[in-house]
């Protein structure tokens, strides 16, 4: 599912892929380079849990689907304060608020 988000990504924000390593990809608009994590998360109360991102490279920006979440069910936030939650797998919704960058509602099968 992470690469058909990135891909959906890439045509919302007119970016190019240039590499999909999952969970982090990266893309690129004009010269400039984005470096993306992407997540299926779930929710336990406030918490948002995905698969933890372990020893990957630190993305700039990370994007979450959280499934069975009404509304806005995605997000992209800057990940540059949340990297411990990023590695372990769990993040607080509460403490992302500020750093959201972008949200919509994706519909998913």
């Amino acid at each position: 599912m992470q690469l058909s988000i990135s891909r959906l990504l890439c045509l919302e924000w007119g970016m190019i892929p240039l590499s999909d390593n999952s969970p982090i990809f990266v893309f690129k608009k004009g010269d400039k380079e984005y470096v993306m994590g992407i997540a299926v998360a779930t929710s336990d109360g406030s918490m948002l849990n995905f698969d933890p991102f372990m020893n990957s490279i630190m993305p700039n920006f990370l994007s979450l689907l959280v499934l069975g979440k009404a509304n806005d069910n995605f997000v992209v936030i800057r990940a540059k304060d949340h990297s411990d939650g990023i590695r372990l797998g769990t993040i607080d919704a509460k403490t992302i608020v500020e750093d959201i960058i972008y949200k919509n509602r994706i519909d998913y099968d």
